[in-house]
């Protein structure tokens, strides 16, 4: 990966940590946060939707971030947009190769930040969040077998069983 686009990941890494601990829910107590959403053409990497969800909800839509409370101010957006144009220009004639390997490369960050986040709930003391609260990545436009992956290796294997995830 281009050290430009390192350093980049650095800095959303650290928005998103940032922003979180600005992100007030007032929606009860939560049980779940994430990233889905994810876009790429091959021109423009977007940044991924961020979104939660409180207990009071129905259990199909449990685990769907379409269902879920978007963040509504689009303060996540706003605080990653910036960056995500960065990478954008850097990338620009690019071959579809080197766009595919910034696409594996995103899923592992954001991956390796639930991670981080779901073993330091640190970020979330605002929040109002439940004994078993996870942040993860959900997104439901991938296959099955990619869908399951991101869910493992951003929350857990073991913790997504428990929860019925997966």
């Amino acid at each position: 990966m281009k050290l430009h686009i390192d350093q980049i990941f650095e800095e959303i890494d650290r928005k998103i940590v940032e922003t979180i601990e600005d992100i007030e829910p007032n929606i009860g107590e939560i049980y779940v946060a994430g990233f889905w959403l994810f876009y790429c053409d091959y021109t423009v990497l977007s940044r991924p939707c961020f979104s939660y969800n409180s207990e009071n909800t129905d259990e199909q839509t449990r685990w769907s971030p379409p269902d879920w409370t978007v963040d509504i101010d689009d303060i996540m957006d706003q605080a990653l947009a910036p960056l995500y144009e960065k990478i954008t220009a850097l990338m620009e004639n690019c071959s579809e190769k080197e766009w595919d390997t910034l696409l594996d490369f995103q899923f592992e960050f954001y991956c390796n930040l639930c991670q981080k986040l779901n073993n330091d709930l640190m970020p979330f003391k605002k929040w109002s969040t439940t004994k078993n609260f996870v942040i993860g990545i959900f997104e439901e436009r991938e296959s099955e077998d990619v869908y399951h992956s991101l869910i493992k290796n951003s929350i857990g294997h073991g913790k997504a069983i428990e929860l019925g995830i997966i």
